[in-house]
């Protein structure tokens, strides 16, 4: 199965850290390859030319954090971009973050439209969503989001209180989910990525035991972008 493991070019750490995720995804026989993520220097909002969801999470950053704006849509854009690949491919294929460690081979397995492939790390303590708590019960195989899951949607859309992804570090995409995605993008606008993706659009599963892992170090480039020159100079 295809591997995308996507980085910031010119960041020195997301490159090195993208370099090691590669190696573990070849090591484990996917046919992983790096690819350059959008940055707010490279976005072109043609590409995705809808507005932001009203009340959405993405439009609440031009009120409160606007120089966090473009980095959240770049974001966004890396995952509908895999989207719509995806789709061109006409084959499911995996989404990797810079920060994912691949720990196991494809077996098989199948998820409908999205499966996360990094839960038994996503909601412990030392990462972003430690507060939660949450681990999967012990089902081998790819299981359903379940009812007691603690990460929900809570902006005042119509995607509250509906399921979402922990993150973006590591998935499956399926062309069925890929479609659903983008048609989301389309009719509801665009939204912070890992709250686009919830189960109001897409069907969310995950697979026990987790297929990777989170490198020990956040960069946390999501928040703390920097451009190229601004990060070369003082």
């Amino acid at each position: 199965m295809k591997a995308r493991v996507v980085y910031v070019k010119g960041n020195k750490e997301s490159e090195a850290q993208a370099k090691q995720s590669l190696k573990s995804w070849l090591n484990h026989d996917w046919d992983a390859e790096l690819w350059e993520g959008y940055t707010p220097e490279t976005l072109d909002r043609e590409k995705f030319p809808y507005p932001d969801m009203e009340g959405g999470r993405l439009e609440s950053f031009l009120e409160n954090e606007p120089h966090k704006h473009p980095i959240k849509t770049a974001c966004l854009f890396n995952n509908l971009q895999f989207a719509q690949d995806v789709i061109q491919y006409n084959q499911p294929m995996v989404f990797a973050e810079h920060d994912s460690i691949c720990l196991s081979e494809y077996r098989g397995w199948w998820a409908d439209d999205f499966c996360f492939l990094a839960m038994d790390d996503a909601l412990n303590a030392g990462h972003a969503l430690g507060k939660y708590k949450w681990r999967p019960p012990f089902e081998m195989g790819v299981t359903t989001f379940p009812r007691d899951y603690p990460l929900q949607y809570y902006r005042k859309t119509i995607y509250r209180g509906h399921n979402m992804t922990p993150g973006t570090a590591a998935y499956m995409l399926t062309p069925a989910g890929a479609r659903k995605l983008l048609r989301a993008a389309e009719k509801h606008g665009l939204e912070q990525s890992d709250f686009i993706i919830n189960e109001r659009n897409i069907k969310l599963q995950y697979i026990t035991p987790s297929i990777a892992k989170f490198n020990k170090r956040n960069l946390n480039l999501s928040h703390q972008y920097e451009s190229p020159s601004n990060s070369n100079t003082g």
